[in-house]
């Protein structure tokens, strides 16, 4: 029999090399917030859905001869999915942590989730408001293959793949993807209101301060940086 002492220095150790709830690697469940069509915090990490790639919150297309905001649907369509139902995350990797305004950003998980026994990743691809993104996965190619012949979400409509859309804006939301002789949907009043509000207490409800976070760029609404505006509001 071990001596007390080194009985209790074993159990130390274990303790020590046996890997926490929520280590890298480990699964992550919880409350969900929808980013944009493929990122979301759940449980409090940045989680970037692996293999798919959606329409950037800004970004246009063009549908019955008008410009259409795929982007935005695309948020809504997984937020309205989601509803209020716990997610499961299984991770795959992780991106570089980077800094960006004298902030240093975590890297978000790649991973991939699903709520009530469906998989969002396979689920947005299918429905068509995601692509496959080919160039690090080929596991829903199938899916995109049977979206697009029924035209389902962007395939119903002109658009350029997210990818091309990021490379070709550099960064900087463009008012449409398509040709500049298209001419840009009139301004809304919720749009000509960017910038008069700028503090969560001026907020009436979470999804105007996600709107004034994601497309006025209020920074200040998401003091930590974690893609969650007003956490009072929206957790």
């Amino acid at each position: 029999m071990l001596p007390l002492l080194g009985v209790l220095a074993l159990a130390l150790a274990c303790a020590r090399s046996a890997p926490a709830a929520g280590n890298e690697g480990q699964p992550i469940a919880g409350g969900a917030f929808v980013i944009d069509g493929d990122t979301l915090t759940v449980a409090g990490q940045r989680i970037r859905l692996y293999g798919i790639d959606a329409p950037e919150f800004h970004q246009l297309c063009q549908r019955d001869g008008e410009p259409w905001r795929c982007g935005q649907a695309a948020t809504v369509a997984l937020t309205e999915f989601i509803g209020r139902r716990p997610v499961r995350c299984e991770p795959r990797d992780r991106e570089p942590d980077s800094f960006e305004q004298g902030r240093h950003r975590y890297g978000r998980v790649i991973a991939v989730c699903s709520v009530g026994g469906a998989e969002l990743n396979r689920w947005l691809v299918a429905e068509g408001h995601a692509l496959a993104y080919r160039h690090y996965s080929s596991d829903y190619v199938a899916d995109e293959t049977q979206a697009q012949r029924a035209r389902k979400g962007v395939w119903g409509s002109e658009f350029e793949p997210p990818w091309v859309w990021r490379h070709q804006s550099n960064g900087v939301s463009r008012r449409s993807t398509l040709a500049p002789s298209t001419t840009p949907p009139a301004r809304t009043a919720a749009e000509a209101e960017c910038g008069t509000k700028k503090r969560c207490a001026q907020m009436s409800s979470c999804a105007e301060a996600r709107d004034h976070l994601t497309r006025c760029d209020i920074k200040s609404l998401d003091g930590d940086g974690d893609g969650v505006p007003c956490e009072s509001l929206c957790r």
